[in-house]
């Protein structure tokens, strides 16, 4: 058994997240996508992206953008990489350190 999402034919939405197998038939209106290590993190609420076999998540900010190639989210300015813990300030669009 793997953990997989159920999925709306529909939309792509993810509805639930089950252990079956990928093969075993999936619900009326609804198809099962494997969560493994290659497709980002799938939950409920998200959408799965069946060209590049990959779950997009909920938009965090209004101001980030979608890769296209990765199906993450993006900040307009990068975080940045200093071993400190940053949070992203929607309304001064700048990263706010929480440690130190």
């Amino acid at each position: 058994m793997t953990t997989c999402a159920v999925c709306n034919i529909s939309d792509d939405l993810v509805v639930n997240v089950i252990q079956a197998e990928p093969t075993d038939p999936p619900y009326e209106g609804t198809y099962l996508a494997e969560i493994n290590a290659t497709t980002n993190v799938g939950g409920i609420g998200y959408i799965y992206n069946r060209e590049k076999n990959k779950f997009i998540s909920p938009q965090l900010f209004p101001s980030w953008t979608l890769d296209p190639d990765t199906c993450l989210w993006t900040a307009p300015i990068p975080q940045p990489l200093d071993g400190y813990n940053y949070w992203w300030n929607e309304d001064t669009q700048t990263w706010i350190r929480l440690d130190g």
